[in-house]
């Protein structure tokens, strides 16, 4: 069977490319340290090609029809233009067959994901890809989990979707080198009077959970308590136990932690997940 070799969780923040000055040096340095940890992580271990999960913006034009989980199928994808991450248009080749068998592999799991093959990529995607694959060589599966708005995809549900593109990963060629990405925020207000807030408090608490892979204790959050304590972005840690059920009981490591940027209005992370 195949091998994922690495798997990473990173923040996605536009700001982090598109005010990087903004921040206090030796807070933007601790971001930049810990891409470049990671970075060096997913060249080392050589992947053939990645899952890269993360989150729409509300980039893409689902409505009226909006779909809580979406893969992209095309070979190749194009990056939406924008001001707050100040990145060139970026070209992210894919893998057209890989992403068809796992459509296949996830519905026959039960789990039902929908299908794009114009999926727009924006921040979500762009920041990492720039820290992580600079030369965007290396071919990227997206999956894009709805949460900027609700109705959201249960906690649980987003971790059966992690099991199954495991189980998808196992059954291809043993020679197969898979690398998994899942990008987000944790606290953050997106708008309104706590725009730029945080909370350490929960941020810490979700990483200690992470580096325990105390899973039940993070499935166990309700979305009214995520968005009381830790903001309406913070939903975004669907991506992350997404993840989770890709590599169940690989406890995580946090390379890098920053409590909080306010000009980026965001506290960064960067956590890697120890495989056998």
């Amino acid at each position: 069977m195949a091998k994922i070799v690495c798997a990473m969780a990173v923040i996605h923040g536009p700001r982090a490319t598109g005010a990087p000055e903004t921040a206090a040096p030796e807070k933007a340095q601790q971001v930049w340290d810990g891409f470049e940890a990671l970075r060096r992580e997913l060249e080392e271990t050589s992947p053939d090609w990645a899952l890269l999960i993360t989150n729409d913006h509300l980039t893409n034009p689902f409505f009226p029809y909006v779909a809580p989980m979406v893969l992209g199928t095309a070979p190749s994808f194009r990056s939406v233009p924008e001001e707050s991450a100040r990145l060139p248009e970026m070209v992210v080749p894919s893998d057209e067959a890989v992403s068809a068998q796992m459509l296949d592999a996830v519905w026959e799991a039960g789990v039902d994901l929908g299908y794009s093959y114009d999926l727009l990529l924006d921040h979500g995607s762009t920041v990492p890809l720039h820290f992580l694959t600079p030369r965007l060589d290396l071919p990227i599966v997206h999956i894009h989990q709805m949460v900027s708005r609700g109705p959201r995809p249960p906690l649980q549900r987003c971790y059966t979707l992690g099991g199954a593109l495991r189980q998808f990963v196992e059954k291809r060629p043993a020679s197969e080198r898979v690398a998994v990405i899942a990008t987000g925020g944790l606290s953050h207000w997106v708008g309104g009077p706590q725009m730029g807030q945080v909370n350490p408090a929960w941020d810490q608490w979700v990483l200690r959970q992470l580096e325990a892979r105390a899973d039940a204790e993070l499935l166990s959050m309700q979305n009214a308590d995520i968005e009381e304590q830790a903001g309406n972005g913070a939903h975004e840690i669907r991506n992350w136990i997404t993840l989770l059920g890709t590599v169940p009981g690989a406890p995580g490591e946090v390379v890098s932690y920053v409590d909080h940027i306010p000009s980026w209005a965001q506290s960064t992370a960067h956590v890697r997940f120890r495989l056998q």
